[in-house]
């Protein structure tokens, strides 16, 4: 869906939600007391909430990053609409997530584009597997960090070993009592 067509839609779904929800109108920066359910359509609101969330997801998975926490914070909103007094607020709080939406695509923040570590795929790409894997292989190819680490866990694993022999229980098990054994 290119831009003005999903413009176009998101004003439409906008345009259409104090119909849907008559009481929102009366909503002042989320005072909800006054908001009620009077006039509230449920067929057409379902049909709203079905329509209003597929183009948000829509540009969720086409749009980049700022639609991708967008659409989060819709579904959010949805889920809390379950504790709120009548479905008319979540009408009110998904009009904000469309009007954000309708910014957005005017911004030029929608057009960032998070890129992926593709290096690593290319590099990977590169690598042939060797025949046998050697020393002098793994030097050239594994990087130093994780020497290092390897060497960490290998250190640690036998200043557990020693820690863990002093046990008296295990001295037990094994017979390890530090007694020399007499012929």
């Amino acid at each position: 869906m290119n831009k003005a067509t999903a413009r176009r839609e998101l004003q439409r779904l906008i345009d259409k939600a104090p119909k849907i929800a008559p009481s929102i109108t009366r909503c002042k920066w989320q005072n909800y007391g006054e908001v009620t359910d009077e006039g509230f359509e449920p067929q057409k609101a379902q049909r709203w909430e079905v329509e209003a969330t597929s183009l948000l997801q829509g540009l969720a998975s086409s749009g980049g990053q700022p639609f991708a926490l967008l659409n989060g914070q819709y579904h959010e909103r949805k889920a809390k609409a379950a504790n709120y007094h009548g479905r008319s607020i979540f009408i009110h709080e998904a009009v904000q997530c469309l009007t954000t939406a309708v910014e957005l695509l005017d911004s030029a923040v929608a057009n960032i584009v998070i890129p992926e570590r593709q290096h690593y795929v290319a590099a990977a790409a590169e690598l042939e597997t060797p025949q046998h894997v050697t020393i002098p292989w793994l030097l050239k190819h594994v990087s130093v960090s994780l020497w290092f680490t390897a060497a960490g866990l290998l250190v640690a694993a036998f200043l557990l070993g020693v820690k863990v022999a002093g046990f008296p229980l295990l001295q037990s098990i094994f017979g390890i009592l530090g007694t020399a054994h007499t012929p």
